[in-house]
């Protein structure tokens, strides 16, 4: 063993002499220069990006006599820029909350469902408060869509959509109703 170990030191040697032993190391250097350029570009970059940290006080939302906590804020903090405090953060939670007042038995019905949280979800979405939908359907979309909320979100609006299409539709025809000669109505109603 003692033998093999000298032999490969000797051949070792005789390679480092070569001109490829001296490329490899070129090229090892250059990669190695890239390497750490990159690094430190990027952890220029890093320390230009705010830091991103979550707050340790949940954020607490009321839906009638129940609190119920939600995952904890996300607040960005940059440089030189102070903490959201977890006052602020709860206060501008809960806002939205006090204009949407869920009443209990559907909270109930929702719980008894295993899909309360799904349905404060949804219920809470913008689209969902925008369209004006009962909780009730709210509810119903959910339970149709297996309590899953982005299907039931997409099932709402269609439905909404669909009937203001409808809604539409039957105001243009009553109004080319009304456009109508009465001669021509009075004989439609008579066939």
């Amino acid at each position: 063993a003692a033998r093999l170990q000298a032999e490969y030191q000797k051949r070792y040697k005789e390679w480092q002499t070569t001109p490829e032993y001296a490329q490899i190391c070129k090229a090892e250097e250059v990669e190695s220069r890239k390497r750490e350029q990159a690094r430190s570009a990027e952890m220029a970059l890093a320390a230009k990006r705010p830091r991103v940290e979550k707050e340790k006080t949940p954020v607490r939302f009321t839906y009638g006599e129940e609190e119920i906590a939600s995952t904890p804020a996300i607040t960005v903090v940059s440089k030189g820029a102070k903490k959201k405090s977890a006052a602020s953060a709860a206060s501008s939670a809960t806002a939205p909350a006090a204009a949407n007042e869920v009443p209990p038995e559907i909270l109930q019905e929702a719980e008894d469902m295993k899909m309360k949280a799904a349905f404060l979800n949804l219920s809470q979405r913008p689209e969902i408060l925008n369209s004006q939908c009962s909780h009730r359907e709210i509810l119903a979309a959910l339970k149709r869509c297996g309590g899953l909320v982005n299907p039931a979100k997409r099932a709402l609006l269609a439905d909404v959509e669909a009937e203001a299409t409808k809604a539409e539709n039957a105001a243009v025809a009553a109004s080319k109703l009304a456009s109508m000669p009465e001669g021509l109505l009075s004989a439609a109603g008579t066939q």
